[in-house]
């Protein structure tokens, strides 16, 4: 871990090295020197997230700061996502919600949904698998999604 941090820490003093250089003949030769991916921000942002996330461990970071105040077995200890439970009234108050926008023709969203396959959704909605959002609460996600895209498309008048 020591010698990896090491590196780091060089390879860090390199790059820096590289901008100044770059920064200084620029200025010794009236030439302005440029180089895309070696942007101070650039930089920042990607030492950070190698500290963030060293040797493919989550909060690395916090991780070392709080080594002296945490038992092992806590310090080290895998993260957990949140829990995906949630009250079943929630998801029926959903679905009942989906279904009546699915049964108004009128509805700004109704051409952008499948009636038939929406209402086979909010039949088995634990069968949705994982969706482009996400896997915890996917069900009630994407009934959601659905109506506050409505929502938001009534409020501004949208249609398709």
């Amino acid at each position: 871990m020591h010698r990896y941090r090491y590196y780091r820490a060089s390879k860090a003093a390199t790059v820096f090295w590289w901008i100044r250089t770059i920064f200084v003949l620029s200025g010794i030769g009236n030439v302005t020197g440029r180089h895309p991916l070696l942007g101070l921000g650039t930089i920042i942002v990607g030492l950070l997230l190698e500290i963030l996330a060293e040797d493919d461990v989550e909060k690395t970071l916090l991780r070392d700061a709080c080594a002296d105040l945490l038992p092992a077995e806590l310090l080290h200890r895998k993260k957990s996502p949140y829990p995906k439970t949630y009250h079943p009234g929630y998801e029926k108050l959903l679905a009942d919600h989906l279904r009546r926008i699915i049964s108004d023709p009128n509805a700004p969203v109704y051409p952008l949904i499948d009636p038939k396959k929406a209402e086979a959704f909010l039949a088995a909605p634990k069968e949705l698998g994982r969706p482009w959002f996400g896997q915890l609460m996917a069900g009630p996600q994407l009934m959601a999604y659905f109506i506050q895209l409505n929502d938001w498309m009534e409020k501004y008048h949208l249609s398709v």
